[in-house]
């Protein structure tokens, strides 16, 4: 058998005293720790005082205050909290304003958390929906959500069909008008720009780039800002104390934006290696930071980008221009957090040292948020966002990821120890590939059937699409993916999609290519299903939980698929197998000659249920769709999955949001993927 390779994708304070001899509870003293400023400095053994929020005095001699928290910190070294300037908090694959609100009340809590337990405790969003984005700052800055001090630019300024507004929202009126700011009258473009300074933005962004450009999967030729226009905002951005940086991706237009006075550029150059020293010495010359936005190039569907923005990254730092750490990830389908860690080991692939990546990830990144006296290294005075890690990231970048606890404002806002794994309230399955053989026709297949959007990228050779994800949600969501490992099949595994109006999906899938095999039939507890076959020959269930003439049903805040059929050929041995591995128990029952052997399903929970099936229509299959069960112990189920008669496959590796996984092969001959969260 082939090996078998998944693409899993796959963000009022008071100054204490210095020398106070007496503590209280808000008074922390980090005690033998190795300081890592965050200007290139590094204090071999050091005591920090934190008090009323603030970093109050910092000693290579011994500390001793009455009352205060102590943690020891020999062995580990403290550092500035993360910096990402340049991220995207809001955007949605549906339609609408109620769509990005429940981005805002369903998703976007956990992902702003999700920033602080990477250590990550500022951000800059590049690019959002200005009411929405600004009531997000207003709950931060209350503490109404745990997350990171956030910074936003609300829509930005560009030429009429430029980017974003004809790449990232051209189907959706509402977060075209709300995230773009279509110009071509300089006065015009100034009074925008004094509108936006009145809602008390935290700088300005413009996009400066015109021709063809990727948008996901698909090329699209924008227009470009006019050079008057970009002039006049970024000259009336400074009038109003506004910091403004440029999305560029060519070099001519980047010294264009330079020369007129940009604070920064983003992206840089993409797709084509940097020509000279020019560019470098111009953002040296202009006191400007340059964001290299690496890890998102992992996405494109052209496989040279990332290494050649990787070796003009090199060149950069080489020629000593100020870089701030930035990652371009996007809230609706990365993990906050994991794409920054992401970005600095890339960083350090390109040849940048670790200390240089911290540099660009603390203080450069303060200094280009304006913020370089309030935040970005650990001197006396400053606010005390801090990360202690267990371990020497100067001597690899890696080390980051090795996080004791993370302070922000000089409260302890995440601590791992006393984290648990959440699987309470969760379904067995929580991720799944369907293999396709033409990644563009099985995209506008599901895309008309299932009326979605999916998110297309690919990585090197492999080429997949996301069904949208909502996290906290019920169901599994999942990707197609086309790779020569794993394809398309007429047997095993089976997911269901749920869907509004069960009639009117099965409507569409003659007329999207496909074929029903079994009509619209009630099933007991799944409701109406059907089986379809979709345009590769992967058989695919719909549901619907209600017969849509009597009742509608809510599948509002619901990911795609909310159940499962695995085919085996002996129950009584699949379900002793699945039942040692995941540690749980599975109901068995019969309907005639048809046996099944059910997972436990919890109701409103995260994740989608399903069984296992022995009947002669269906057989397991060592191709086709893979599900991935959710497990607290990876090692321990790995561990038993030989005891109870299965093959692992491919051992435990880790792989971006979806934490870590295996490949196992169970006693049917089912490929089956097991998955653990960071």
């Amino acid at each position: 058998m082939k090996k078998f390779i998944p693409i899993l994708l796959i963000f009022a304070f008071t100054f204490g005293m210095a020398g106070c001899s007496s503590g209280t509870p808000e008074t922390i003293v980090i005690k033998n720790v190795r300081v890592i400023v965050g200007n290139g400095k590094i204090l071999p053994t050091a005591s920090v005082v934190i008090k009323d929020g603030l970093i109050q005095t910092i000693s290579t001699e011994a500390v001793n205050i009455s009352g205060a928290q102590i943690i020891d910190g020999t062995g580990k070294s403290l550092m500035p909290g993360l910096i990402d300037a340049h991220l995207h908090i809001f955007y949605s694959f549906d339609k609408g304003e109620a769509a990005y609100r429940a981005l805002l009340e369903n998703q976007i809590p956990t992902q702003m958390n999700n920033f602080l337990k990477h250590g990550v405790t500022t951000i800059k969003s590049l690019n959002d929906p200005l009411d929405i984005v600004l009531e997000l700052r207003q709950q931060l800055q209350d503490q109404k959500i745990p997350g990171p001090r956030l910074l936003t630019v609300g829509p930005n300024f560009t030429a009429p069909d430029g980017h974003p507004a004809l790449t990232l929202t051209a189907d959706d009126p509402w977060s075209r008008a709300q995230m773009s700011i279509e110009v071509d009258d300089a006065e015009i473009a100034r009074e925008k720009v004094r509108e936006l300074a009145a809602r008390k933005i935290d700088a300005i962004k413009l996009s400066y780039q015109g021709g063809e450009m990727e948008t996901f999967d698909q090329p699209v030729v924008v227009q470009k800002l006019s050079e008057e226009v970009l002039r006049a905002v970024i000259d009336e951005a400074h009038k109003q104390n506004l910091r403004a940086t440029v999305h560029v991706w060519y070099e001519q237009d980047a010294m264009e934006a330079l020369e007129a006075g940009a604070d920064g550029i983003e992206h840089g150059l993409v797709g084509m290696r940097l020509t000279g020293d020019a560019l470098p010495q111009l953002l040296i010359e202009k006191q400007a930071f340059f964001v290299p936005t690496l890890q998102i190039l992992q996405t494109s569907t052209d496989a040279q980008k990332l290494p050649i923005s990787m070796q003009n990254l090199k060149d950069f730092s080489d020629a000593g221009v100020s870089i701030a750490m930035g990652t371009d990830m996007n809230c609706s389908f990365q993990t906050g957090g994991a794409a920054e860690i992401e970005e600095m080991e890339l960083m350090q692939q390109a040849g940048m040292t670790p200390m240089q990546i911290i540099i660009a990830a603390t203080s450069n990144a303060a200094q280009h948020l304006g913020l370089a006296n309030e935040i970005g290294t650990i001197e006396q005075g400053k606010i005390a966002d801090l990360v202690l890690v267990d371990g020497d990231p100067t001597s690899n970048i890696s080390e980051i990821r090795r996080i004791v606890y993370v302070f922000q404002s000089g409260k302890i806002v995440y601590d791992p120890s006393k984290e648990k794994p959440e699987t309470k309230g969760q379904n067995v399955v929580t991720w799944f590939d369907i293999p396709v053989q033409d990644l563009d026709r099985a995209k506008a297949f599901y895309e008309q059937v299932l009326d979605i959007k999916l998110f297309g990228m690919s990585f090197g050779e492999v080429k997949f699409a996301a069904f949208p994800e909502k996290s906290n949600a019920s169901g599994a969501a999942g990707w197609l993916i086309q790779n020569e490992n794993n394809q398309p099949t007429g047997q095993g595994t089976v997911v269901y999609f749920q869907v509004d109006d069960l009639d009117q999906a099965i409507s569409r899938v003659q007329a999207a290519g496909g074929i029903v095999l079994q009509p619209k039939f009630e099933m007991g507890q799944l409701g109406y299903i059907c089986l379809i076959q979709d345009t590769e020959g992967n058989i695919i269930g719909l549901r619907s939980v209600h017969d849509p003439s009597k009742e509608k049903p809510e599948t509002k805040g619901q990911n795609v698929v909310t159940w499962l059929d695995i085919p085996v050929q002996d129950l009584d041995r699949a379900r002793a197998f699945y039942e040692q591995v995941l540690g749980t128990n599975l109901f068995a029952m019969s309907f005639g000659d048809v046996k099944f052997a059910a997972f436990p399903e919890k109701s409103n929970a995260s994740g989608a249920a399903g069984w296992l099936i022995q009947n002669e229509n269906s057989q397991p299959s060592g191709q086709g769709t893979v599900v991935y069960f959710q497990l607290n112990d990876l090692d321990q189920a790995i561990s038993r999955v030989q005891a109870a008669g299965g093959i692992v496959l491919q051992p435990k590796f880790e792989m971006g949001q979806l934490g870590y996984i295996c490949l196992i092969q169970d006693t049917e001959g089912n490929i089956i993927g097991l998955r653990s969260a960071k």
